[in-house]
């Protein structure tokens, strides 16, 4: 049997007691119950958020005021409630369990296994009383409050990414992720904005005016995830544009850009995933264009977001905690191919946005936690940099700023006013997001 005393703030000694029996006697009858046992005083590193005694033993944290003294500061680690003995013996666990102890009954705890111990007063050879200045650091509290004893698994959530069953911002604006859907967000509706309509007749920065006559373009999206099992899961996705917001928006469904696409993701360990995307791949109403040419003259477009395939992997790391954060800051990275408007911005011009030849897609992400995050995204049409903000905590609701087009960029040839680069003068899209 071991008994630690650990130093937790001045004035004050934690004891850990790792016994088969423990109850809240006083403590000569605590010192009685270690008689027949030998007692080492030893240094430990602080407790880790693991299991440590027997596979059913479950660490928690509790305030320290929960036990009754007036350690506000520093947590203290429990086991199935603690000093509570008839809790801490159900189903044979052994009880493993922190107790603070003021000085006073520190010394009195000690004078007690003298006089059980031995009549002089030295201790036993072998009772060693080593004091230690170690004790949990903030970091190392957070780091158990959050991640517990296990790995925490990265899932996907369309474009944000889910760490354990913390969601997190935007990693993208057009790329999404490839880990698994999170079982906790099977749905996301976006609501966006586009700074312009990327067909080559309006501004890049429009007055107030002027933006909602003819420069803004509206687009939702609602994605579903019907099926998750292990580590793969399959959802659809449904889009819609221009179609009840501005001056250009036509205010018809079977005028409104609809078309549907699916997802197949799966993670490949807690670390990686790879997803096949498909987006708006079919309109209801036969109104999404031809493939590989422009649209004729006189031909009724609607769904022009362009018929696009995704082969996608994703990785993410957990950096630690940041800035006194209560989550962990998460560097993600996504890269595969993709064609339709994720094609190179040559091919786009020569052959419209849907479907063709394949190209290079990815973003680079690093969320300083989980309510703030910075981007920067290639994706054929839409390249640039963004950040994404998830205000509140416990409210699944993310807001999304890109910004593109920059003067004299190469997807002004295709996205800026007569397809001139220098046209170009920034555009901003904006989205709302909220996953449930």
């Amino acid at each position: 049997m071991s008994v630690t005393l650990l130093p937790q703030s001045p004035g004050w000694r934690t004891v850990v007691a790792l016994l088969s029996l423990f109850s809240a006697a006083p403590i000569p009858a605590l010192a009685q119950a270690l008689k027949s046992q030998p007692v080492i005083w030893q240094e430990v590193e602080p407790p880790p958020p693991v299991l440590v005694a027997s596979d059913k033993v479950q660490w928690e944290i509790v305030s320290s005021d929960e036990l009754g003294n007036s350690v506000l500061q520093r947590p203290i680690w429990l086991v199935d409630g603690g000093i509570d003995n008839d809790e801490a013996l159900k189903d044979d666990q052994q009880p493993v369990v922190w107790v603070v102890l003021d000085q006073d009954q520190e010394q009195q705890f000690k004078d007690s296994l003298k006089s059980q111990f031995a009549s002089e007063p030295q201790l036993p050879e072998d009772v060693e009383v080593t004091d230690s200045t170690q004790y949990p650091t903030a970091d190392q509290i957070a780091k158990a409050r959050f991640r517990g004893s296990d790995p925490l698994p990265f899932r996907s959530v369309s474009r944000s990414i889910a760490y354990g069953e913390t969601l997190y911002p935007e990693m993208g604006f057009w790329v999404p992720s490839a880990f698994r859907q999170s079982e906790d967000y099977r749905f996301t509706f976006t609501g966006q904005l586009l700074g312009n309509p990327t067909n080559g007749s309006t501004p890049d920065w429009c007055n107030w005016e002027d933006f909602w006559n003819g420069c803004s373009d509206s687009q939702y999206l609602l994605e579903v995830t019907p099926l998750i099992a292990g580590p793969i899961s399959i959802g659809l996705n449904y889009s819609q544009q221009e179609s009840f917001l501005g001056e250009r928006s036509d205010g018809d469904f079977d005028q409104a850009g609809q078309a549907f696409g699916f997802a197949l993701k799966s993670n490949l360990g807690n670390n990686f995933g790879a997803a096949i995307v498909g987006q708006h791949l079919w309109s209801p109403y036969d109104k999404g264009g031809p493939n590989g040419s422009y649209p004729k003259p006189n031909e009724d477009i609607q769904a022009d977001l362009g018929r696009s395939y995704l082969w996608l992997g994703s990785a993410a790391w957990d950096l630690g905690f940041w800035f006194g954060a209560d989550t962990p800051a998460v560097l993600a990275v996504t890269g595969g191919l993709g064609n339709g408007r994720y094609k190179d911005i040559q091919d786009t011009q020569r052959l419209w946005i849907n479907y063709g030849p394949y190209a290079p897609v990815g973003t680079v992400a690093l969320a300083l936690n989980s309510h703030i995050s910075f981007f920067t995204e290639w994706s054929g049409q839409y390249n640039g940099f963004g950040l994404s903000v998830k205000p509140l905590k416990e409210v699944p609701l993310t807001g999304t700023l890109m910004f593109r087009d920059f003067q004299n960029t190469s997807t002004g040839i295709v996205n800026c006013q007569r397809g001139d680069p220098d046209n170009c003068r920034t555009t901003v899209d904006g989205r709302l997001t909220i996953s449930f």
